[in-house]
This record gives structure tokens, sequence and C-alpha cells, in this order.
């Protein structure tokens, strides 16, 4: 398989709602019936069925897939780590030599990255997740760079938005979200493709997040109202997730501290141990001093 062709248009997955639904449709179709049709000529043989076997197929040999993939992953990570082994300790030995660093070999990540990048190809979510920590390390001209990093995460987003740590790739896709790295606008359909495919509330309410994160460095109107509303959500539905609380403390700010807003009482005592409350200064001219010592 050529490792830079794919079988998901990264275009096509990014299209909000509708069209990355088909998409997500149409990529598992393409996938699963090939899976079937393998499973299904294996079926028709004399050979009695194996009690233990899936009575779906289909099912049966996407797990083997799956777990085929997954070997090649575990021992090309072995293979990895036994070859930077190597070059840490040819490295050493060209650094006390005073070999210039221009003449150092490659870093193993390198030399190996198109072996993972051909199973991330195939939707393996470990070498997916690999390839975005290595794509930075083998020297790819930032667009370049920037393009892989699109399609892989478009493949996480559609293929594996259930997988525990995709929290992480939610952070990870509001990081790349500047000009620097995939841009906003291909960001933020991922992260609500994200918040929209997965089943998983953590893992929701950390696309919300990082979807408000990045809109709350935008000043036009649309944007702050839109990020108004995620804080909003985050607070009220999700509550019960860290992204949630955060959000709950931002849900203060709108509705007491930003201009225009009626702040909350606050009551206290002054120096002289009488009570005060802001309430009694509505409508006068007040002016706060705070102050400690450090």
């Amino acid at each position: 398989m050529n490792p830079n062709s794919a079988s998901l248009d990264p275009a096509s997955a990014l299209r909000p709602r509708r069209g990355l639904a088909r998409r997500t449709a149409q990529l598992a179709g393409t996938c699963f019936l090939a899976l079937g049709l393998g499973g299904a000529a294996g079926a028709q043989g004399s050979r009695p069925a194996d009690p233990a076997a899936p009575s779906d197929p289909i099912a049966a040999a996407k797990a083997l897939q799956e777990a085929r993939l997954k070997a090649d992953f575990d021992r090309y990570a072995f293979e990895l780590r036994t070859a930077v082994a190597g070059f840490q300790a040819e490295l050493s030995g060209l650094q006390q030599q005073g070999v210039p660093r221009e003449k150092w070999p490659p870093h193993p990540n390198v030399v190996h990255y198109t072996r993972f990048e051909e199973l991330a190809m195939q939707d393996q979510p470990d070498a997916l997740r690999w390839c975005l920590a290595a794509i930075g390390q083998i020297g790819l001209p930032a667009p370049e760079a920037a393009e892989k990093k699109l399609e892989i995460y478009a493949r996480l987003v559609v293929v594996h938005a259930d997988l525990p740590w995709m929290s992480d790739v939610a952070r990870w896709i509001q990081s790349d979200g500047s000009s620097a790295g995939i841009g906003f606008e291909r960001a933020d359909d991922l992260l609500r493709a994200l918040a929209e495919g997965t089943t998983v509330k953590a893992t929701r309410a950390s696309a919300l997040a990082a979807r408000s994160a990045l809109l709350s460095a935008r000043l036009d109107p649309a944007s702050q109202a839109e990020y108004q509303r995620l804080v909003r959500e985050l607070a009220e539905k999700h509550a019960d997730t860290p992204a949630g609380a955060a959000a709950k403390g931002r849900l203060f700010q709108f509705e007491f501290l930003a201009p225009g807003k009626t702040p909350p009482d606050v009551q206290a005592v002054d120096t002289d141990g009488k009570p005060l409350r802001l309430a009694d200064y509505r409508g006068k001219v007040l002016v706060l001093e705070f102050w400690g010592f450090w």
C-alpha cells in the first residue's frame, strides 16, 4: 500500500454533520464489505463451525484484521526501541569524537516512519497516535506536515472517536488550530465532528472545550456567541467532567463579571468591623481597592 494514498478524503471527512456521517458510512462500508467477503468465502467450506468464533463473519474478519495490525505495530515498536538504543550508543561515540551534527546518522524515527504510516493508513490506532507524535521529527516542510496531521486527525475522528484517549486528541487538535498548524477552520471542523461522533461523555466535553478555546481568541460576534454557547453547554450538561467544571468559572464571568453585567453581591466587614454589602452601593460611584501582603 502506498503510504501517501488514503481511502479517506480529509476534505470529505471534515464536512460537518451530514457530510461527515456519509463519509463515515462509506469508509466503514468499504472496509467491512471487503472483510466480510473474505469471511463469507471461508464460511462456505465444509469445515464445522467453531462454537467459540463470533457468529457474524464480518465482525470476525474485522477482529482478525485488527489483531494482525496490532501485532505488526507491536513488532515495529520493539524493533524501533532496539534501533533507538543502538542509535544512542552510536551517537555518544560520534559526539566524543567531535563529529559534526550534519554527519550524524538520521534518527530511527525518520527511518521507521514509513512503516508506521502504512499501518496508520489502515487505521491502526496506535500507529496513528505514534505518527502524530513523530511527524514533527522527520524533517518535513511545515505545509506537508500539516496535511499529514490533518489526515491522521480525520481518521481518528471518523474511525476511533470512542477510544479512551481521544480527549487527548481533542487537545492536540486545538493546539494545531493556528495558522502554523492545520488552521482554525479545519481544527474547528474536526472538533465539531468529534463532539458529534463520540459516545464517550468525557471525550465530547473535551471536544467542546477545545472548540471553545479556539473560538475564545476570535473577536467577531458570531465566534464570541458560539464560544459562550459552548461554555454554557459544558457548565450545564457536562458539569461532572473536568472540562465542565472548568467551564463553570467562565460562565460565572459571562453572567456577572463582564462589562455591563450586575456583579454578585459581596458581603464583608470594614476596618471597624461593621458589615457592608456591595448591593448597598448600587447606583453610586464605587471604587474597590484590593491589596494584601506578599
